[in-house]
């Protein structure tokens, strides 16, 4: 496995994991593994969408009940305020009308809608981005 097989890292991060080393067979093969996002951390890096700064990371979820299954959606990106605030509003929109069909779904959207509510807040607050 190369590092560029890694999920949710942003444009070129990939590439700045250590290789993959060769190991003696008969032991355990190890991994680079990337570190999480650092929560709060406004980095003057660049928006995924359009490379503009201040950025931060979001986690927004989607939730759709259905009378007997449920599905979960979720979302990590490094975004600037002008592209958070729609990605936001978009997961958070489509949880109000979907989520709510099933008795636990209807529980669970709860959550879900607070979680998406306190990333829309936290995507108000930053700056505007510049450049």
């Amino acid at each position: 496995m190369s590092a560029s097989d890694w999920k949710n890292l942003p444009g070129g991060a990939a590439e700045s994991l250590p290789p993959v080393t060769a190991v003696p067979s008969g032991s355990p093969e190890t991994r680079p593994f990337p570190a999480a996002p650092t929560a709060g951390v406004v980095t003057q890096g660049g928006c995924q969408v359009c490379g503009r700064g201040p950025a931060q990371w979001f986690t927004v979820r989607r939730h759709v009940g259905m009378l007997l299954l449920q599905k979960f959606y979720k979302a990590n990106a490094l975004l600037c305020r002008d592209h958070a605030i729609p990605v936001v509003k978009e997961y958070l929109g489509k949880t109000l009308v979907q989520g709510w069909w099933g008795v636990i779904s209807f529980f669970v959207n709860f959550v879900v809608v607070g979680q998406d509510l306190g990333q829309l807040v936290k995507a108000k607050k930053m700056p505007a981005p510049q450049g």
